[in-house]
């Protein structure tokens, strides 16, 4: 349907299980390392990486850089010099030709019979930053082809659930909307597939989780999941899954080149590289592998943000005050996706799609403003619920004996209890769900722990569920209010069977010690030299390509003073030896006592402070320890 036609279908819903923990931004500060100090899961036991001195020293030979960087080469699984300067240079096998993707042909010969007999096409997405980006960049490529009437749905979070459903399919069928494309979902929708089909609905299905053993009844589906784990496609996120259906599109209309650059394709336009801004934000949300071919994209993408051309993205920048930052991979992760996901979780997600699409930059400005406040409600009522959330557990749970945490709220809002969880797992290092419970019909989100297969777990209590999906480490369900206990005991006895007492504990992966004078800078203040350049390539960063952490040892910490409301963190000069860094610990700042007394080990992410005109290395503290006995190896 039609903008003009779509006012009812214009309200955007969704409620898929968003993916870990980074598309709703790291920890608050208001708990921090506060927090984790005093975690009932103990201090985090460190696991510094120890890659081949041989392997780090030929890559450092071949390639002419530090050990520190071909330790993390290494350690991201790049272990020659071949495979670790392609990374380096965001080298990828392809771009991948779309046609590869199973079902592509058949999507493209339905969408090209769409565009030339003007069919009405509605793009059906979901309320997360995949699903809005993924939204977005298709309902601009379906124009860029030429399809004249284009409009967009999203399901409401709160109301309709995530994904397809009935009575949206109705009211699309009866607006005149005669092709739906889905994207960021559909794949495991059988039935409501089959109603599409009995009321007249041509459907096409693009996806990327996980489909089941039968496919929906559609005219194509497209999931790079059906090519298996060794598909060059598995990793893309649905905004990628887009990106290659418009691509295949494209191409199918100038005349089938298969062999056109992905990023240079003339008939598109040139709006249609800045799609790739839409690729970097919804591909880093959704928490999938920053590697070979979304390494790429996200790369490029990048590019659009430095400076921003969308009016809503420049709107974004200015109300999470970055206008005179470089925007990073951290800052689609923790600003930008933040606010777009706060839209669909405290309400009306259609507002944060209206600001990606929009041309006009007053329209824009208030958007943005509106998701920003958004996202500080969605801020308060999560400092709200963790709270509650901990002083019942405490109250609750024996945490001696429960290996999960299970938890249900009355009133809770379902948009919140994710990430609420995601914090849960960090502080007691288990499993947790949450329930909110409204008129009787609970909506659960639950996190995991590595060592916890959540949707196998799920599937063992399935008798308790209305539904259930996700993955490995976050899924999402339903369950009616009076099966809550019982689903409760059930869960909590299968991780008592399948999670053992070692593997309840915090985890840091360390890249590499460090000796101080690796870090290029010996005194408070000096200019950052060569390491932060050459930490830089290592960029972007996300899921399967972490920033780097590193560690050094018999460290003392010199004048440590709080800073910010509350002294919530803490900075200060450390010395080891003759050399001396400036150091920041946010959410540090209960441990400021403890930090004057004898030397300790630190964990840190080497970053740069600009203040003043000023540009500076400062060490960012992730976790400090007392120092280790007979000191560490490097």
């Amino acid at each position: 349907m039609s903008e003009a036609r779509s006012s009812s279908a214009r309200r955007n819903k969704t409620l898929s299980p968003s993916g870990p923990n980074w598309p709703d931004g790291p920890p608050r500060t208001r708990r921090g390392a506060d927090q984790a100090a005093r975690s009932p899961a103990g201090p985090r036991v460190w696991r510094v990486a120890d890659p081949p001195s041989r392997v780090t020293e030929a890559i450092s030979a071949e390639l002419g850089v530090s050990r520190l960087l071909a330790c993390c080469l290494v350690n991201r699984g790049f272990a020659t010099a071949e495979s670790a300067s392609a990374f380096l240079r965001r080298m990828s096998p392809g771009p991948d030709d779309p046609f590869l993707l199973t079902g592509m042909d058949r999507a493209v010969t339905r969408l090209m019979t769409a565009v030339r007999d003007s069919e009405p096409i509605t793009v059906y997405g979901d309320y997360d930053a995949d699903g809005l980006t993924a939204t977005a960049l298709l309902v601009t490529a379906l124009r860029e082809s030429g399809a004249r009437d284009v409009s967009w749905y999203i399901p409401d979070r709160h109301e309709e659930g995530y994904g397809l459903n009935r009575n949206a399919l109705g009211r699309l069928r009866a607006s005149g909307t005669r092709l739906v494309v889905t994207v960021d979902c559909g794949v495991t929708a059988l039935a409501e597939a089959a109603f599409a089909r009995r009321i007249g609905l041509d459907l096409i299905v693009t996806d990327h989780h996980e489909p089941g053993a039968d496919l929906p009844p559609a005219s194509a589906v497209v999931d790079p999941r059906l090519g298996g784990d060794e598909s060059p496609f598995a990793d893309l996120a649905g905004v990628g899954v887009a990106l290659k259906v418009a691509q295949a599109l494209r191409m199918a209309l100038t005349a089938g080149n298969s062999d056109m650059p992905l990023f240079d394709v003339p008939a598109m336009g040139d709006s249609f590289p800045q799609a790739l801004d839409l690729v970097a934000l919804g591909t880093v949300t959704d928490v999938v592998p920053l590697l070979g071919e979304n390494r790429s994209l996200v790369h490029r993408g990048l590019s659009f943000f430095n400076p921003p051309r969308r009016p809503g993205f420049k709107a974004l920048r200015r109300v999470a005050g970055l206008q005179d930052r470089e925007i990073g991979s951290y800052h689609l992760a923790f600003q930008f996706g933040p606010r777009l996901n706060a839209a669909g979780r405290m309400g009306d997600a259609s507002r944060a799609l209206r600001l990606l699409l929009t041309g006009d930059e007053d329209e824009a400005h208030e958007l943005a403003a509106e998701l920003d406040r958004g996202n500080r409600l969605r801020q308060e009522v999560e400092e709200r619920i963790l709270d509650e959330a901990v002083v019942r557990i405490e109250r609750e749970i024996d945490l001696n004996r429960e290996r999960a945490i299970v938890l249900a709220g009355e009133g809770w809002p379902d948009g919140v209890i994710g990430i609420v969880a995601s914090r849960l797992v960090e502080r007691y290092a288990r499993p947790a769900l949450l329930v909110a419970v409204n008129s009787g019909v609970g909506k659960g989100s639950g996190r995991s722990v590595q060592e916890f297969d959540l949707v196998e777990a799920l599937s063992r209590c399935a008798g308790w569920l209305a539904r259930y999906g996700g993955h490995r480490m976050a899924a999402g369900f339903e369950i009616e209010e009076r099966s809550i206990d019982s689903f409760a005991e059930a869960f909590m006895r299968v991780a008592r069977d399948r999670l053992a007492e070692e593997d309840l504990v915090r985890r840091l992966r360390i890249d590499a010690w460090v000796r101080p004078e690796e870090l290029g800078a010996s005194r408070p203040g000096s200019p950052p030299g060569d390491l932060l350049e050459e930490l830089a390539l290592l960029e972007p960063h996300g899921a399967g390509n972490p920033e780097p952490v590193f560690a050094m040892t018999g460290v003392e910490v010199l004048s440590p003073r709080l800073v910010g409301e509350g002294g919530r963190h803490l900075k200060a000069t450390v010395r080891v030896g003759s050399s001396a860094f400036d150091a920041v610990g946010f959410g540090f700042g209960s441990l400021a006592p403890q930090l004057g007394n004898g030397q300790v080990d630190i964990a840190f992410r080497p970053g740069l402070d600009e203040w003043g005109g000023r540009r500076m290395l400062q060490l960012r503290l992730v976790d400090v320890r007392p120092a280790a006995a007979g000191g560490a190896r490097v």
